[in-house]
């Protein structure tokens, strides 16, 4: 996060930008000096003194407060200050060591070199003075001016010095600022990159808090649907029948669902599919559940032509379909098949909503249409629904419903759905075989033709054997 606590620089503010028009004042009273003590008869010294003492007083000790201000470490003022240091050795032999000029020259490397480095830079600063004094000596091979030939030369070389070094810094300092600006935008974004950085982590964690919430919620929906949704083992012990369940929901709980029971000595089963899946899809199959259990268990509704007409008026009111004309009205509902076995005359009773009836008899397949109409939809019209009734005449009769998830699933080699006449040939195949077998080629029959491919909807198969030799008890 930012800092809102320190004004932000200006352009072109720094030590550098603040201290240059004093290095000039000091650099002219350098000049006066050398002017001074080269061309002025020796009462001039006072002159040179008063000179040196402003200097002393003024030019150092304000680079220092100024210093101590700003806390800068930017390495093009330290640069600028080296060679300032190198600059004024060479002037410190020009003017032939004099005492006050020595001085204050010594407190102004201390001042600014303790200022922006310490002591390490400190050292540096004495360093380069050393330097520049060793190379004066080294090329006049003396620390005295005494041939005034050389005097114009001096001069000369000591204003190209002057022009050059501050030439030098200026364009130094030109390009600092540019840096300098550079760096405040670089270190601009890098702020907003990393505000933006914590946002969007706080929303990632936000999300993650979310996304925690909805499945234990889709958990919770799962566990009380499984609850809801008896297992074979306890529906087999109260039909006492053969059955399997194949049910594979798309998004852990399902829009289609099953419901089993015996009533009037009659035993019913109901596979359903409802609009949608996940859990929009949970939600309406629990309200066909619960609506069942009322038509069957506490009216004892059990034709199946009834059961379906009076299912479609329940869902039709539960979803005020009945109440609107408006274009976003509730259209949800569901394709149903209905069995009703009654075994004492060994009568096979089927009912459908847009949800068909295969059964195989002597390894043959036969199969029954389904009512081309809906449970709800938000139809207006009167729906009529018809029943069917088979006489099994004691045949051992495999009976098989399902949901169109299985023949809908897009697989293969051609990424293919895998249509209804495979699914009908596959139960020829499985037929003869043991319930729990069936529903194990099945399963495994699904999972190839799918692979690696997403489910297409929730999947429900039901399979129940019925013959004269099924002991009922």
């Amino acid at each position: 996060m930012s800092d809102t606590s320190k004004t932000p620089e200006k352009k072109g503010q720094g030590i550098g930008h603040e201290i240059y028009p004093m290095r000039i004042v000091g650099y002219l009273v350098l000049c006066a000096e050398l002017w001074l003590t080269m061309y002025q008869k020796p009462t001039s010294t006072h002159t040179i003194y008063i000179f040196w003492i402003a200097y002393f007083f003024f030019y150092p000790h304000i680079i220092f407060q100024i210093y101590r201000y700003f806390h800068s470490h930017n390495n093009i003022e330290r640069t600028w200050l080296i060679l300032d240091l190198f600059w004024i050795g060479i002037v410190i032999v020009m003017i032939d060591f004099s005492l006050m000029p020595t001085m204050a020259l010594i407190v102004y490397s201390t001042a600014t070199c303790i200022g922006i480095g310490g002591i390490p830079m400190w050292l540096k600063g004495i360093a380069a003075l050393g330097i520049s004094l060793l190379l004066m000596w080294l090329f006049w091979g003396s620390f005295e001016l005494t041939q005034e030939s050389n005097v114009w030369s001096d001069v000369i070389g000591f204003v190209y010095m002057f022009l050059g070094f501050n030439a030098y810094n200026f364009a130094y300092y030109r390009r600092s600022i540019t840096y300098k600006n550079i760096r405040i935008k670089i270190e601009k974004q890098t702020i907003e990159i990393a505000e933006q950085k914590e946002e969007i982590e706080q929303q990632h964690e936000k999300l993650e808090d979310q996304n925690k919430l909805l499945e234990e919620s889709i958990k919770r929906a799962e566990f009380i649907q499984k609850a809801i949704l008896r297992p074979e083992s306890e529906i087999q012990k109260e039909l006492k029948i053969p059955i399997f369940i194949f049910l594979e929901p798309h998004s852990k709980v399902s829009g289609d669902f099953y419901w089993c029971g015996e009533v009037n000595e009659k035993k019913i089963i109901i596979a359903a599919d409802c609009t949608g899946h996940g859990i929009p899809g949970a939600m309406i199959s629990m309200i066909g559940y619960d609506i069942l259990n009322q038509i069957i268990n506490l009216h004892q509704i059990t034709q199946a032509d009834k059961i379906l007409s009076q299912l479609d008026e329940e869902i039709s009111k539960v979803f005020h379909q009945y109440e609107t004309n408006k274009e976003d009205a509730n259209h949800d509902g569901m394709d149903i098949s209905i069995c009703i076995y009654d075994p004492k005359n060994d009568i096979l009773e089927y009912g459908g909503a847009k949800q068909g009836l295969i059964y195989i008899q002597d390894n043959v397949l036969q199969e029954i249409k389904p009512n081309k109409v809906e449970i709800g939809g938000g139809f207006k019209y009167k729906k009529i629904f018809e029943s069917h009734q088979i006489a099994l005449k004691g045949k051992d009769t495999m009976i098989y419903l399902s949901s169109d998830g299985y023949q809908d699933q897009f697989g293969g080699k051609e990424n293919k759905k895998f249509m209804r006449a495979r699914l009908k040939k596959l139960f020829l195949q499985l037929n003869s075989l043991p319930l729990s077998e069936q529903k194990k080629h099945l399963g495994q029959a699904f999972y190839d033709w799918k692979a690696n491919r997403s489910q297409t909807d929730d999947v429900l198969i039901m399979g129940f054997r019925l013959n004269s030799n099924t002991n009922f008890g």
